[in-house]
């Protein structure tokens, strides 16, 4: 009876899956993932190199993968959900595969869990560099854990060039190459046994982990060298990076031991679900203490215990606390969760309660930033999906038939498709308010190196942001764009705190004296050059 009631259960979450996985396919492009493929439009149609012909804050990486993208798939929406799906479909394949040495149910679970996760939080998670890290992270531990006959040198290189790209996505993954190279010098140890173990082999592990690590960003750094971007990035990361990691979420300048406080508060929320710590820890024990007696099992374990450990301290590397910047930790914390479906385990007696409380936590979850809840308001969400399954996934079909940012970037766009010409360029004047999705949908083509508008209104007393205003003037001047699109809607995120402000006087002068309004609405207005 038990193990029918499993079989209905997964059958039932496999078909929301892919129910979950067709409506995406209609979905538009939302929050970061159109500025990541506008810029990677702007690589490949007219040669821009980051750093030295755009202003940005974020490793190219990203980059490569979006133009990667837009070469194979297309620049459109629907060709970006099908590349979603597909890079989806790898990592949830690889999980699979990691996971089946404890069991295909353990292994089910895990991949089916986590790509409910994802798609349940809709087109605004679609791509993001945390979830982008999360392929190479699951390869390195295919790499570890789960192909004994491959050549310790070779496991090393290769976990170290996986992470080495990962890095090249954000740098603060980097922060779990320790854990894998303990666990490698571990297994190497345990392989060799005490008469075979010479110390010079964990050296030379250690030199392959380290050289493939460091292959991925010398070809980086080889690429902005060559291009000429490199003296671009320094001074971005030296000077802006410092004060750019200050921001907060909710659009402040903290520092000092206000910056710590809010820091503590925001790791110890975990993203708002902190309920994932509790199937994870029954998940963990179970396979630690009560399944077989496999050491190599067990060893993986507490590598994925690490590194769930390792994600739920990662924000804290960034200074911010998006609902995306915990995913990596909401992975992990599926996978030792899942455990709890392990083969042989005790608690195999309660996998349907277990089951029961996975459920839970997947139509609880929450896509605001931070604020922990509490388990009242979790079963509340859950109530409220078992008492209207349909109303809930019509919900998340409506993701597709929502214009993005209220209709306004298509508005925009329309306006730009019919005012541009070969040759025109145009300025935004925006950070995710929609201007540079409208760009991309028009092929519009930037005018100055400045993508966002965020770094001229922040730290505004800063000799480097004083410069990047003077910068930013004299770039408007000499390219003169025949538009600029300025967003004025409330969701701009405007920094509203101390040392900052909402004008900027020499931009305002051009506009007066050299554009005039060609549409006005309410949340922004496009000019025209006179």
């Amino acid at each position: 009876m038990v193990n029918k009631l499993l079989a209905l259960s997964f059958a039932i979450l496999s078909f929301i899956l892919i129910y979950l996985a067709m409506v995406s396919l209609h979905w538009r492009l939302a929050l970061d993932s159109p500025i990541f493929l506008y810029v990677a439009f702007l690589m490949d149609r007219y040669h821009y190199i980051p750093y030295r012909d755009i202003f940005d804050v974020n490793l190219p990486g990203t980059y490569f993968i979006n133009l990667g993208i837009g070469n194979f798939f297309g620049y459109d929406d629907f060709a970006y959900r099908c590349a979603d799906l597909v890079y989806l479909s790898a990592t949830l394949a690889t999980t699979a595969a990691v996971m089946r040495k404890f069991g295909w149910k353990t292994a089910w679970s895990s991949a089916v869990s986590f790509g409910l996760l994802y798609l349940w939080y809709g087109p605004h998670l679609s791509m993001e560099r945390d979830y982008l890290l999360i392929l190479p992270l699951v390869l390195a531990l295919l790499v570890s854990t789960s192909i004994p006959r491959l050549n310790y040198l070779i496991k090393g290189a290769a976990t170290g060039f996986l992470l080495g790209l990962a890095a090249t996505i954000k740098p603060s993954a980097a922060m779990a190459l320790p854990f894998f190279l303990v666990y490698l010098c571990l297994e190497k140890k345990h392989a060799d046994g005490p008469q075979g173990f010479q110390p010079r082999g964990l050296a030379w592990l250690l030199g392959a982990a380290g050289a493939g690590f460091a292959a991925p960003l010398l070809v980086l750094v080889f690429y902005l060298v060559r291009n000429g971007a490199w003296s671009y990035f320094v001074d971005m990361a030296v000077h802006y990076w410092p004060l750019y990691s200050q921001l907060t979420g909710p659009r402040q300048i903290l520092s000092g031991s206000e910056r710590i406080q809010y820091m503590i508060k925001e790791v110890l929320a975990l993203g708002g679900n902190p309920e994932w710590l509790l199937p994870a820890l029954l998940g963990s024990m179970s396979s630690l203490i009560y399944a077989g007696r496999s050491s190599p099992a067990k060893r993986a374990v507490v590598l994925l215990v690490a590194l769930t450990f390792c994600f739920g301290l990662y924000p804290l590397t960034q200074g911010k606390f998006f609902f995306y910047h915990w995913i990596v930790f909401y992975y992990f914390a599926i996978l030792l969760s899942s455990l709890c479906f392990t083969e042989g385990s005790r608690l195999v007696t309660i996998e349907p309660l277990f089951l029961l409380v996975l459920v839970i936590l997947l139509a609880g979850q929450r896509s605001s930033d931070s604020a922990s809840i509490g388990p009242r308001d979790t079963l509340k969400r859950f109530y409220n999906v078992v008492r209207s399954p349909n109303a809930t996934l019509s919900n998340i079909s409506t993701f597709s038939l929502t214009p993005p940012k209220r209709g306004r970037v298509d508005e925009m766009a329309a306006y730009l498709k019919s005012h541009l010409q070969p040759g025109d360029r145009v300025q935004p004047l925006d950070w995710t308010g929609g201007a540079i999705q409208a760009m991309l949908l028009a092929r519009a083509r930037l005018a100055t190196p400045f993508l966002y508008d965020v770094e001229f209104y922040h730290h505004v007393s800063n000799p480097y942001i004083q410069d990047l205003r003077r910068r930013f003037i004299a770039s408007l001047r000499l390219s003169k764009p025949k538009l600029i699109i300025e967003v004025l809607a409330a969701d701009k995120p405007f920094v509203q705190d101390r040392d900052s402000t909402r004008t900027f006087e020499e931009l305002i002068q051009i506009l007066q004296s050299d554009y005039r309004v060609g549409l006005a609405e309410k949340d922004f207005r496009i000019y025209r050059r006179k």
